[in-house]
């Protein structure tokens, strides 16, 4: 992997981070600002806040690689990134030296409990933070932690040591704001750090006190825990899909659409299995990567991986990532053609091995016609 030379700080930047293969959808948020380097007070469904605004060095750091697509994401697209390209912020101490033979700290940047403690291939050894309100604190690449799953901590507190593990070729810290680990930032995480919008080359300086732009909870689901709707409603599991869709604001074309989907992969089952491989399961027939995220998720959430709770649920988190060509999920859900949403869920959440469009189309146009 190359290095890319750094305009302001003239030296390279660390390019290699972790693989982001899930598009992109931002929601609507309201910004809310916090001076002085204390969080505002960010209620969840449970009324709890958080407290940030910390740095993640005891010394002035620089911006590697921001959010988003950059140019090194652009070039990487279809192999270490997604359409979302780089789902956090990339972040170094200005004062570049050997750091192989120096303990940097590595610092959290809010109160938190130590949710993980761990080692992938891709992101190296990391550590994640649980900050409340929903919001969890990732730091990657570090070359060792210094703390352990379970540890309280306060803003300022060393977590672990800057390091180069995992799939990078320079010593840094990936930082990013994750809402539902094990899946990646959908979000610019630059609002934690200070700024709205961190670009490559940015100072983020330790004298200054940081003033964080952090989204409102206002638009958060309170009906399940974590936001997770568990109230299903209806007297089979197609009803109880249109039910859940309809509730979640997606227009009656867009849900019938989905569900078009759903009966040709699954029949409305979510614990069925794909005939012959046994490689699909459940109502999308998730697979490989995609099955292993509902797994975890699932575990994550304390739901059965089998149930329509945990699947339906699911499925929002991933359309949320996901570009419906050149409609956002939000435009996604406002579809007022069975056809282009059918064809659109297929083409761009399902991506099936075997289309079938013509099937597809007629379940979504049965279910439009008995629900509409």
């Amino acid at each position: 992997m190359e290095d890319e030379k750094k305009n302001k700080v003239g030296r390279k930047v660390a390019l290699g981070c972790l693989p982001f293969f899930i598009l992109f959808l931002l929601l609507p948020v309201v910004l809310i600002f916090a001076i002085g380097g204390a969080m505002t007070n960010n209620k969840d469904c449970n009324g709890s806040s958080i407290n940030a605004g910390g740095h993640i060095f005891a010394e002035d750091y620089v911006v590697l690689q921001g959010f988003g697509l950059t140019a090194w994401a652009r070039q990487n697209i279809g192999t270490l990134y997604g359409n979302i390209g780089h789902t956090g912020i990339d972040v170094q101490p200005t004062n570049f030296r050997d750091f192989s033979s120096e303990k940097v700290g590595v610092h959290t940047i809010s109160d938190g409990t130590v949710e993980a403690v761990a080692y992938t291939g891709i992101g190296g050894n990391y550590v994640l933070i649980d900050m409340g309100n929903g919001k969890h604190a990732y730091y990657g690449h570090l070359r060792e932690a210094t703390v352990k799953q379970g540890d309280t901590v306060k803003k300022g507190d060393q977590i672990g040591i800057l390091g180069n593990t995992g799939v990078t070729t320079v010593y840094h810290v990936h930082f990013e704001v994750q809402e539902n680990p094990p899946s990646l930032a959908t979000k610019d995480s630059s609002p934690y750090l200070g700024k709205e919008v961190l670009n490559n080359g940015d100072i983020i300086r330790v004298s200054d006190k940081l003033e964080t732009h952090v989204e409102s909870s206002s638009n958060k689901n309170c009906n399940g825990v974590n936001g997770i709707d568990t109230e299903l409603v209806g007297s089979d599991n197609a009803e109880k899909v249109w039910n859940f869709f309809k509730k979640q604001g997606f227009s009656a074309e867009a849900t019938a659409g989905i569900m078009g989907n759903f009966q040709r992969e699954s029949g409305m089952n979510p614990a069925i299995t794909e005939i012959g491989n046994g490689i699909g399961f459940g109502l999308a027939q998730w697979s490989f990567e995609r099955r292993t995220k509902l797994e975890n998720w699932s575990k994550e959430n304390n739901l059965d991986v089998a149930s329509l709770t945990a699947q339906l649920n699911f499925t929002i988190e991933e359309m949320k990532n996901i570009q419906f060509g050149s409609k956002s999920f939000e435009d996604f859900k406002n579809i007022r053609d069975v056809s282009e949403a059918t064809e659109l869920f297929e083409r761009y959440f399902e991506r099936a091995g075997v289309v079938a469009l013509a099937e597809r189309l007629r379940f979504a146009e049965a279910f439009y016609r008995q629900y509409k």
